[in-house]
């Protein structure tokens, strides 16, 4: 009895020390079991023991473990998070078992009762709508302290509604822009207050968001400094200001609103749109929503099966709510039914699609798409994918006043075309393709007929068999007999070495007098009866030397041929190429490669042996070479002539030093790739990656080079290198050290004034340039492709903007000073309205105008001559100068500038429409598509227009006398002048006379600006000849000899000179005239010599460099000039993308003048160069 109770004291006593009331149940559960226990087992002492020693220890140790967990949540920035809800449970324990609820008080903290010190788990409620972790762990010492959890990369913002009535706070989101568009799920109490958590880059500085929800087109805002932590509750005052209600809804047919989806779209701003996803409808159908005031279009995007979307509806929003429907009650039903190739079986599963929207139906079983529609006029294509590809395309569906319904036949358009192919008796059948219009024709073993389903119209059918020219007949799609095409009299032709113990033949390939494409051959070929050239490389089996493009001329005739060639390798010359290491070594593994000059197949040699040297048989004529010392070295490339020796060339690196590249610092890890283009004396592209270690090397002659880079970082980032300078004397090293010390992340957000951003990577707005200017000078301009973010120095910038037609870059300065976010503001120009009346002889015409702006096209209108022929219409643009029109048909052109409101008459009354034939002696028109070919239309010695077809058409003005220069491969080049009298209508004949002997091709090019004024060849006394837009001049059928030639040129003088034709140069020869300016004629005064532009000659790297200063931009022409009048250099500039520079290296010493035009202004800036 003494025991007992002294036991049970104890157990009571080590209860009552941790006061746990929890474990007083326990406690008199021991005490119970030990009192029976002892009853019972009264003998039994020694396990009596046993037990009170177990039960001891087991509570014991339960009450040292229940103990209180205190967990505190803070931010990213490690304030506590006051509010926050969830749930925690053990680390291994699933959701579906055991787990508390908590809530955090206003330390951000809660309390959790632990019994052991396992790990546990905690989660945050709707953890996934805010993009959290979906578990934080949970590790506990055992102390007192708390255990704190932080979100990394994640704070709380508050944001407060103010100045709106509470029924409309669920109109207002809140939209991050790195969410894609998905809004933040934010519930809104009866305070007009959230508490949003938010992802954070505490480096940015910037957090940026607008309004969404039922507010369209919000501007962007921002959130700066959140790196501090505190006062971070936003206030949203008064969001629908500047805002109007905007209504808009789908109307069913049984007349209640259905769901779908509604584009916004902003005229005049391509590419700004919101969507509206209406999935449900208030009692009257519409979805209120709020909107900018303006002009918008709304389209339908998507709405149930069967209802095709209509045009959209224009919308002008002021200062009164507006509504937009889609009424479909308004809708008539039009029943589309569709039938096979034999105009009675309905076709199923057969595809409608309405052009425009893309919408496509199916019909039923019965052939039929019952669908409906607003009135107005559609267009749809009816497609067929099974079991062949058909298309029904362009049909009209007209809803006026009443249902509709529409058949369409296949059998309209379609038909089954059949192809009777007769081979010779040793070709086999399998190895025949036949091809209509690229679509492979199937063939019927039974009728012997390839078969395939056309279209209604002139097709074309090919057939392509190995070793023949590929073949092509013109089908007539309406024949009700097979078409016909027979390789009966072809004939078959064998061509073999006269020794074929000793020699082989390989790549054989065959050309055909009068035709320019090959066939790659075997043995074994079937032609037609003709002249022919093989082309082969000949392989001696004893010496295991291949001698390269020999060729074999020969005559098909009536009759299969066996072609036994006698090889001569006296004919053929060694040419040797022998390459030298950077040591003055041989250099083995060169790759060399030589292509003749007359074209053909480029010869790859074999790599340079050991002692750097590689030999090739080459017959006599002119080859070019081009040979790569190795995966680091810069091509080396020449032309060679063959004629009766063999030829030794020595291709040297030595002396070329080695250039590493080497990457290195902490933004290694954000670096993708980068490339070093080293420029100079010679070139090379070193590319550094993950994949070689980021370092690269090569090998480049001794002088003076440039480098520039261009280092992409992971996820669409950019580093922006500046250029250095190379002085190459000795092997070097470019180091390039990436440190987050020196480069800082910027990202730049691109809006207009109304907040909006001009580089959307969801709209894909092309339209825009983007450039930042350190303060040397140093530019980089991106077009559409916008990096997402960049790393650049620590300094002062400019950044400018410019969209693709406007006149002028837009720029402001904005300085880096640690990782920064840069707003950059564009304010869209004025734009004004341009009214064109031209004044035509052609009542119901088609006049097209072509809008371009500082050279660059913008756009183009069509407007219809009314009854008294005159079209006139509205061309919206913005304020600017420069500008061009040109109205077609006629060729007028016209310069202006818009700065109001104003209108353009343009009078093409006297034009008249022209049609000019190019015939043969025969009256057959003559194709002038082919590249050797042109017909130029001059009027006042300028280059009018030009085409490419067998005839002209266009509108020439009446009263006055054009010149037409035909030329065209086989034929003698035409010159004619007409006369363009007062009719409508006028057609004139081009009659071209074939060449009497074999045509020759001879170029001039005068380095001029040839679209002001054409050049004239006069050859062995006679024109012949004038320059096209670029400057060439074509002549055929020039005899072998020599000829002597006078190129003249208005305001010039006449260069002469002597050619000397030759079957060597069939294939054509050119001649390159460079005119002398006349200095005499340039008016300095007359030069705008303040227009900004600054040159200076740079010794360092032998070039002169060009800076805009001030207001230029656009396209500008470029000129030097030496004293003699001689042109040193010509090229386009553009200043907008910062200094440039021109090579030098080729100067003697002396005065230049440097010429810059941009065809409104001039700039005339004297240079020395020493």
């Amino acid at each position: 009895m003494c025991k007992k109770i002294f036991l049970s004291d104890i157990i009571k006593y080590l209860c009552n020390i941790k006061l746990k009331k929890k474990c007083y149940w326990l406690t008199h559960f021991y005490v119970r079991l030990f009192n029976a226990e002892s009853r019972a087992l009264g003998k039994k002492m020694k396990n009596m023991k046993k037990f009170i020693l177990l039960a001891f220890l087991s509570l014991f140790a339960f009450v040292l473990h229940a103990k209180e967990m205190t967990v505190r949540v803070v931010d990213t920035f490690g304030d506590p998070i006051v509010g926050i809800t969830g749930a925690i449970t053990e680390s291994n324990s699933s959701w579906n078992a055991d787990y508390a609820r908590f809530t955090t008080d206003k330390n951000g903290e809660f309390i959790v009762e632990r019994t052991n010190m396992n790990f546990m788990k905690m989660y945050f409620d709707d953890y996934y709508e805010w993009k959290l972790p979906s578990n934080y762990e949970v590790v506990w010492n055992g102390g007192d302290e708390p255990v704190v959890v932080k979100t990394e990369g994640f704070c709380r913002f508050v944001f407060k509604l103010s100045g709106i009535e509470s029924s409309e706070y669920d109109k207002i989101a809140i939209e991050p822009t790195d969410r894609e568009g998905q809004s933040l799920p934010i519930k809104w109490n009866d305070d007009g207050r959230d508490t949003a958590w938010v992802a954070v880059d505490t480096t940015a500085q910037v957090w940026n968001w607008s309004l969404g929800g039922r507010i369209l087109f919000a501007p962007q805002n921002q959130v700066e400094n959140i790196s501090d932590p505190r006062n971070r509750e936003i206030v949203i005052d008064t969001p629908f200001s500047n805002m109007q209600k905007l209504s808009v809804g789908i109307i069913g047919r049984a007349g209640t609103g259905i769901s779908g989806g509604i584009r916004i779209e902003k005229l005049q701003t391509v590419g700004v749109y919101d969507n509206i996803d209406i999935s449900y409808a208030s009692p009257d159908g519409l979805y209120d929503c709020y909107i900018p005031q303006g002009e918008y279009m709304a389209t339908l995007v998507s709405c149930p099966q069967n209802y095709i979307i209509p045009a959209g509806q224009k919308i002008n929003v002021t200062e009164e709510p507006c509504e937009v429907v889609f009424d479909y009650t308004k809708s008539y039903q039009a029943t589309i039914t569709v039938y096979d190739m034999d105009g009675t079986t309905p076709m199923s599963d057969a595809t409608i699609e309405m052009d425009g929207t893309g919408q496509r139906f199916r019909t039923d079983q019965q052939g039929c798409a019952t669908l409906f529609a607003l009135p107005g006029e559609y267009v749809y294509d009816v497609r067929v994918w099974d079991p062949d590809y058909m298309a029904y395309e362009e049909l009209q569906l007209n809803i006026v006043d009443a249902d509709i319904e529409k058949s369409i036949h296949f059998s309209d358009v379609y038909t089954t075309l059949y192809v009777d192919v007769k081979l010779r008796p040793d070709m086999q059948r399998d190895l025949l393709q036949v091809e209509l219009n690229g679509s492979p024709m199937s063939y019927d073993d039974i009728a012997n007929l390839y078969s395939i389903k056309s279209r209604k119209k002139n097709v074309q059918c090919t057939f392509y068999y190995p070793g023949t020219f590929e073949e092509w007949i013109d089908i007539d799609s309406v024949a009700e007999t097979p078409e016909f095409f027979s390789y009966e009299e072809y004939r078959k032709i064998s061509i073999s070495p006269e020794d074929t113990s000793k020699y082989r033949l390989d790549n054989i390939r065959i050309k055909m007098e009068g035709l320019y494409n090959t066939i790659n051959a075997s043995r074994f070929i079937y032609l037609i009866d003709s002249n022919y050239v093989a082309t082969v490389d000949v392989y001696d089996k004893m010496t295991q030397i291949s001698y390269k493009n020999e060729e074999i001329e020969f005559t098909v005739d009536g009759e299969d041929k066996d072609i036994l060639y006698t090889f001569d390798a006296s004919r053929f010359q060694n040419v040797t190429f022998k390459l030298i290491a950077p040591d003055g070594s041989p250099m083995p593994g060169g790759s060399i490669s030589v292509t003749p000059a007359s074209g053909g197949n480029s010869i790859s040699l074999n790599s340079t042996d050991e002692a750097g040297m590689t030999t090739v048989k080459l017959p006599q004529g002119r080859y070019s070479y081009y040979c790569y010392g190795g995966s680091s070295f810069p091509q080396k490339s020449g032309d060679i002539m063959v004629d009766g020796e063999d030829v030794e060339i020595e291709l040297s690196y030595e002396g070329y030093k080695k250039v590493n590249a080497n990457v290195s610092g902490d933004l290694l890890e954000s670096l993708s790739s980068l490339s070093i283009s080293i420029n100079g004396p010679s070139s090379y592209s070193l590319s550094l990656a993950k994949w070689n270690n980021y370092a690269d090397s090569c090998y480049l002659p001794v002088g003076e080079y440039t480098c520039s880079y261009n280092a992409s970082a992971e996820g669409n980032g950019m580093l922006v290198l500046e250029d250095t300078d190379l002085s190459l004397n000795e092997d070097a090293s470019i180091d390039i050290e990436l440190s987050s010390d020196v480069y800082k992340k910027v990202i730049f957000d691109i809006v207009d004034e109304n907040g909006f951003p001009l580089y959307d990577p969801d709209n894909y707005n092309r339209e825009n340039l983007f450039k930042i200017e350190a303060e040397n000078g140093y530019t980089r301009t991106f077009d559409y492709d916008l990096p997402e973010y960049f790393y650049l120095k620590e300094g002062r910038y400019k950044a400018s903007v410019m969209k693709l037609y406007d006149a002028d870059w837009q720029a402001s300065s904005f300085t880096v000073e640690g990782n920064s976010r840069i707003k950059v503001i564009y304010q869209t120009p004025k734009e004004y309205t341009l009214t064109f009346k031209v004044i035509t002889s052609l009542p119901g015409a088609e006049i097209d105008i072509f809008i371009s702006h500082n050279g660059k096209y913008i756009t183009d209108h069509t407007f219809s001559a009314n009854e008294d022929g005159i079209a006139q219409g509205e061309i919206i643009l913005q304020e600017g100068d420069n500008y061009q029109c040109e109205i077609f048909p006629s060729g007028y052109s016209e310069k202006f500038s818009i700065h109001n409101d104003r209108v353009i008459t343009i009078d093409i009354s006297n034009f008249r429409e022209v049609f000019i034939y190019f015939k043969n002696e025969k009256g057959e028109l003559i194709d002038l598509s082919d590249e050797s070919a042109y017909c130029i239309l001059y009027h006042n010695n300028k280059i009018f227009d030009s085409d490419d077809r067998s005839y002209y058409r266009g509108y020439l003005m009446a009263g006055e006398t054009y010149q037409v220069c035909a030329s065209c491969y086989g034929y003698n080049t035409c010159i004619k002048e007409i006369f363009i009298g007062d009719k409508e209508n006028q057609t004139f004949d081009i009659i071209l006379s074939e060449s009497a002997s074999k045509v020759y091709a001879l170029l001039m090019y005068p380095d001029i600006d040839i679209t002001t004024s054409a050049g004239t060849l006069i050859l062995d006394g006679k024109l012949t000849a004038l320059t096209d837009f670029d400057g060439y001049i074509m002549v055929g059928d020039v005899a072998p000899g020599e000829h002597r030639y006078t190129i003249e040129l208005e305001g010039y003088g006449a260069i002469s000179g002597t050619i000397q034709v030759s079957p060597e140069t069939a294939d054509g020869i050119w001649v390159e005239v460079e005119y002398p300016i006349n200095l005499s004629s340039i008016d300095e005064n007359s030069a705008n010599k303040s227009k900004g532009f600054a040159a200076y000659f740079f010794p360092g790297d032998k070039s002169i460099h060009i800076k805009p200063e001030g207001d230029v931009s656009g396209e500008w022409n470029v000129r030097l000039v030496s004293t003699s009048g001689v042109t040193a250099h010509q090229s386009m500039i553009y200043p907008g993308v910062g200094e440039m520079s021109i090579p030098a290296d080729h100067l003697s010493a002396g005065f230049y003048l440097l010429l810059l035009d941009n065809g409104q202004e001039k700039c005339i800036i004297k240079l020395i160069v020493e």
